[in-house]
C-alpha cells in the first residue's frame, strides 16, 4: 500500500530535528513491503501536488497538541477532494484519541508506540482482513468506533530497524543538514507534573517496562551508517535524560570516541550529573548540554512541578559541566501556576549563578490531563480545552502581570548573558517592550545556538536556509517561497475555513 506521511518539515519548530518517529514508522512499513513518502504540511499546494501525482491510499499524520487543528483541517480538505483513509498518531492522538469521535474525517487513531502497530494495521488492510480489533487503534468502520487496548511495548528496541532517513531525500536542506539527531532510549522514569509520563504509564499498565535503552553497539551502528551515507558534522541526542545510566555512558564514551569522533549535544538531568558522568561526556566529544532548571523557586520546582531536585544540586551540576568546558544551555519556565513575578526573578537569579552560555525561558504550558493542567484549571488559569492551545508556549498564563511575563520571557537570555540582576531587570520590565524584547531574545538565542551550542562550518546556502527557517521567512532556495507559512494561511488562499474541531 502507499502511505503518505504529512508533517511539518521546514518550519522553525523542526529546525535541526528530523521527524524520527515518522522515520521509524517508514522503516518498518518499507520492510513489510509498503511504499512511503513524506510531504511538508506547511505548504498545501505541495501536499496537493504529491497527492494528485502519487495517489496514496493512507494519509498518516503525527500530531502534537497545539498543532492538531491544522492537521485535522488539512485532512478534511484532502478527504473531501481525494478520498483515502486517514490515520492519526503521535502525542495528541495518544492522549486524546477522542478526536475520532468529534471529527468524522478521522478514520483511525494509533495510540502509543506505532511501529509494529501501524505495520500490522496496514498489512490487515492490504490483505483485506478484519482490522477492527487491531491493538493500539481506535477505528471507525461501518458507522461504529472500535476502541482497542495497546499491545505490549517493544522490550528490545535494538530489534527495531534504523530510521528511514531516505524518506527525507526530497528535502535536501533537511536530508543533508550538518546536524543529525538520534535517540538512544524510550520512556522516562520521572514524574514531572507538566509531562504526560504518568498518563503514558497508565496506558501501558502491565504491558512491559516503559524505560528502555538501546545498546551502545546498536546506537553506534546507526550513527556510523548515516555518517557513511550522508556525512554530517554534529550529532544531537534527543533523549529526555541522556545521563540516566552511568555504566551505559562510560561504554558509550569509549565507543563513540573511537568509532564516530564527532562533536555532539545532549540533554542532562541536573540531579543525576556527577563528575564521572561529565568526564565521560567530555571524553566522548560532548560540546554542549542542556539542563532543565525550570524555576529558581524551590516550592514551584518541587511542590508544583515535581522536579524533586534542590537548588544546590542544580548549581553543582552546572558548575561541573562548565568546568569541563562543555557549553551549557538552561531551560526555564515563567508564569507557572502558583507563581509570581518575584518567583520568576528567582529563576533569573539562579541562572545568573549558573552562568549558562544560553538561557532559554518559555511560558509555562499546562496541558489537559496533566497534574499541572489540573492545577491551572483549579486556579482558573486554564479552561481545560486543548483546542485553545496554539503552537508551543506562545501565551503566558494570567499569573501576576502577563505583560511583565512577556517582557521577561523575551529578555531572559539577554538578562542572563549580560549579567543583569533583579534590580535592573525590574526597571526593564516596566518598559513596554513586548515586541522588541521577543525579537531581541529570538535573535540572540539563534546566534548562540548556531555559533556556540551547535556550531557547524559556514556554508552560505545552508546557513541562509537555516536562518530563513528560524525567522519564519520563505526558503528561496527551495523554489517554494510560501513554504514556511502555516496551514491556516494557505487555508484562506484555497477557501479552507478556520472552524475548530
Amino acid at each position: 500500500m502507499k502511505i503518505l506521511f504529512i508533517n511539518r518539515i521546514l518550519d522553525r519548530e523542526s529546525l535541526y530535528r528530523e521527524p524520527l518517529g515518522i522515520l521509524y514508522l517508514s522503516s518498518v512499513l518499507k520492510k513489510t513491503g509498503h511504499a512511503t513518502k513524506i510531504v511538508d504540511a506547511c505548504s498545501y499546494p505541495e501536499v496537493e501536488k504529491v497527492v494528485k501525482e502519487w495517489r496514496p491510499q493512507i494519509f498518516a499524520y503525527t500530531i502534537r497538541t497545539g498543532f492538531h487543528q491544522e492537521y485535522l483541517e488539512l485532512n478534511r480538505v484532502l478527504k473531501s477532494h481525494w478520498g483515502g483513509f486517514s490515520v492519526f498518531g503521535g502525542p495528541h492522538a495518544t492522549f486524546f484519541p477522542q478526536i475520532i469521535e468529534s471529527d468524522p474525517n478521522v478514520d483511525a487513531v494509533c495510540i502509543g508506540e506505532g511501529e509494529l502497530a501501524l505495520a500490522d494495521f496496514v498489512n490487515r488492510m492490504e490483505e483485506q482482513k478484519d482490522y477492527r480489533f487491531c491493538p493500539n487503534f481506535w477505528i471507525r468502520t461501518g458507522g461504529e468506533i472500535y476502541r482497542n487496548l495497546v499491545r505490549p511495548l517493544v522490550e528490545d528496541i535494538d530489534s527495531l530497524s534504523f530510521p528511514d532517513r531516505d524518506l527525507l531525500t526530497p528535502y535536501p536542506g533537511v536530508a543533508k543538514a550538518p546536524i543529525k539527531n538520534f535517540i538512544t532510549s524510550r520512556g522516562c522514569p520521572f514524574n514531572c507534573s507538566y509531562c504526560f509520563n504518568k498518563n503514558y504509564r497508565e496506558i501501558y499498565q502491565q504491558q512491559g517496562f516503559l524505560v528502555r535503552r538501546r545498546s551502545v553497539n546498536n546506537t553506534i551502528q546507526e550513527i556510523a551508517a548515516e555518517l557513511a551515507k550522508r556525512p554530517f558534522e554534529l550529532a544531537h541526542f534527543e533523549d529526555d535524560v541522556f545521563n540516566l545510566n552511568l555504566d551505559w555512558l562510560e561504554n558509550f564514551s569509549d565507543q563513540y570516541r573511537k568509532e564516530i569522533g564527532l562533536p555532539f549535544s545532549c540533554h542532562l538531568r541536573a540531579n543525576l550529573v556527577s563528575a564521572k558522568a561529565v568526564s565521560y561526556l567530555k571524553r566522548a566529544g560532548c560540546i554542549s548540554a542542556a539542563i532543565a532548571i525550570e524555576t529558581g523557586n524551590d516550592y514551584l520546582r518541587n511542590g508544583v512541578l515535581n522536579r524533586n531536585m534542590s537548588r544546590e544540586e542544580i548549581l553543582r551540576a552546572t558548575r561541573m559541566i562548565k568546568e569541563q568546558g562543555i557549553r551549557l544551555v538552561t531551560l526555564n519556565m515563567v508564569a507557572i501556576p502558583g507563581g509570581s513575578l518575584e518567583a520568576d526573578l528567582e529563576t533569573l537569579d539562579l541562572n545568573l549563578q549558573s552562568r549558562p552560555d544560553c538561557a532559554i525561558a518559555s511560558f509555562c504550558q499546562p496541558y489537559p490531563g496533566t497534574e499541572l493542567g489540573q492545577k491551572a484549571m483549579a486556579e482558573g488559569l486554564f479552561d481545560g480545552n486543548y483546542d485553545g492551545i496554539k503552537g508551543f508556549y506562545h501565551h503566558p498564563l494570567g499569573v501576576g502581570n502577563p505583560r511583565y511575563s512577556r517582557r521577561l520571557q523575551g529578555l531572559f537570555p539577554l538578562l542572563v548573558n549580560f549579567r543583569i540582576g533583579k534590580k535592573w531587570a525590574r526597571f526593564f520590565l516596566r518598559i513596554p517592550l513586548e515586541r522588541i524584547s521577543g525579537i531581541l531574545g529570538t535573535i540572540f538565542i539563534g546566534y548562540v545556538v548556531r555559533f556556540k551550542i551547535m556550531p557547524y562550518r559556514f556554508r552560505f546556502r545552508q546557513s541562509f536556509r537555516d536562518l530563513c527557517r528560524y525567522l519564519g521567512f520563505p526558503d528561496f532556495f527551495s523554489g517554494a517561497v510560501k513554504r514556511n507559512r502555516i496551514i491556516s494561511h494557505f487555508g484562506e488562499e484555497i477557501g479552507i475555513g478556520k472552524k475548530n474541531v
